[in-house]
């Protein structure tokens, strides 16, 4: 989280990627409510279809830490409008971090908040 919050002090047109690490380490760390402004500032800045699914998709983990599983339902719906063929293997694919249960725990919460396979 720190080195994501000095790439964007030092770069005041950030991609809307560098908050990703901000948004969901947060939520690791059990910080609900600052993962969820990370990710709607993701959302906001979002370049593209898919980093507008990326940003809803972190809106939705943080909702459903939260205990908010309804509107962590929502997210992952915007997110699927954005590009319909987003799924779990996505994330699997393209999300690496250095303890699996980490991986783990975000695509066990994103199932609940439906995202398919």
């Amino acid at each position: 989280m720190a080195l994501s919050r000095q790439a964007v002090r030092l770069s005041p047109r950030h991609p809307s990627w560098y908050l990703i690490w901000e948004a969901w380490g947060r939520v690791f760390l059990g910080d609900a409510a600052g993962g969820l402004a990370a990710a709607r500032r993701m959302l906001e800045i979002a370049e593209s279809p898919l980093q507008r699914a990326v940003a809803q998709d972190s809106i939705a983990f943080a909702l459903g830490d939260a205990g908010r599983l309804p509107e962590a339902r929502a997210a992952v719906a915007a997110a699927r409008d954005s590009v319909p063929d987003h799924t779990l293997a996505f994330h699997r694919r393209t999300m690496h971090f250095e303890h699996p249960d980490h991986l783990d725990r975000f695509v066990e919460a994103m199932r609940r908040a439906g995202l398919p396979e």
